[in-house]
């Protein structure tokens, strides 16, 4: 997608939608980008609308690795819901047996997959007990 300026806006960071309401807008005191996927709805924000846009086109090995963390999970989904899916009664469509994760369906797999990661605490605080003993020993 282009900004109105033209300039190039790589799709959201987070779901990989393109639908970018927008592009960069001015807030009054600074820049924002939104994502106009309902489900996501990520916004960034900076100062100047150059940097809003080098923040939204940056991508970090930690967000790649969060996005792979996601398509796995939607994957994984996926591929249990078609196969249980007779067992209970349901027919699943012929265009959606293969996981895309480019379709709509695919995009909207990931997205819930991101909220449902998003929910689960981390490692640390799952193991909060042993985590507190690690704590007082260290000291």
């Amino acid at each position: 997608m282009k900004d109105k300026s033209n300039t190039e806006l790589k799709p959201c960071p987070f779901c990989g939608d393109t639908h970018l309401d927008g592009g960069a807008f001015s807030t009054g005191d600074g820049y924002a980008i939104l994502c106009g996927n309902p489900s996501c709805q990520v916004e960034m924000l900076a100062k100047t609308k150059e940097s809003v846009i080098r923040k939204w086109n940056t991508r970090t090995p930690q967000d790649a690795a969060m996005r792979h963390k996601d398509e796995r999970l939607a994957r994984k989904f996926h591929e249990a819901y078609e196969r249980l899916a007779p067992q209970y009664g349901y027919k699943t469509r012929e265009e959606t047996r293969h996981f895309d994760p480019n379709s709509e369906n695919g995009k909207l797999m990931i997205a819930v997959a991101r909220e449902i990661n998003l929910s689960i605490p981390p490692k640390t605080q799952q193991c909060g007990r042993l985590w507190r003993i690690l704590q007082i020993c260290l000291r």
